[in-house]
């Protein structure tokens, strides 16, 4: 199974565990570009339920991430994935809108590819109401991540 994330700077799991947003801001990775720097990737939810589902994590997230650009990274991964393995997608949306979440679900539906949707909107109300902190822009640390993780692995489980 492959796990794939993409949403914005929240599901690249900046600044997590580090200083950096991205690969690129660290002086050692800058080679990396714009992926999500590795130690904060360890420590996002993604990571945290492709341990539990056993599942390669793959994430395209990044903090410069559109919905346009979400949506159109997560198409192009999925028709043009050659491994023919089972996806599980989980997508948070930088903004809602209601018609680009309705037809973004309808286009998983008719491939039949489990996922999960959301504004990043819930997930920062979701953490805040159990107490968890941003910093000063706006990210969450790893233990808010882990929250996020177990909050999603019930309805996870519903679906795969």
């Amino acid at each position: 199974m492959i796990l794939y994330i993409n949403g914005d700077g929240h599901s690249a799991a900046a600044m997590a565990s580090t200083d950096f947003v991205t690969a690129e801001d660290d002086v050692n990775l800058w080679y990396m570009g714009r992926a999500p720097h590795p130690v904060n990737l360890r420590r996002s939810y993604g990571a945290y339920i492709a341990s539990v589902l056993k599942a390669r994590l793959l994430v395209e997230a990044d903090a410069n991430n559109t919905n346009q650009a979400v949506i159109d990274q997560t198409k192009k991964f999925i028709e043009n994935n050659p491994v023919n393995e089972q996806i599980l997608v989980i997508v948070g949306m930088p903004v809602y809108d209601k018609l680009q979440f309705d037809e973004f679900g309808a286009y998983f539906k008719q491939r039949d590819i489990k996922h999960i949707l959301y504004p990043v909107s819930d997930y920062i109300e979701w953490l805040t109401l159990r107490h968890h902190k941003p910093n000063e822009f706006g990210y969450f640390d790893e233990l808010a991540h882990k929250d996020w993780a177990g909050n999603l692995i019930k309805p996870l489980t519903r679906i795969i």
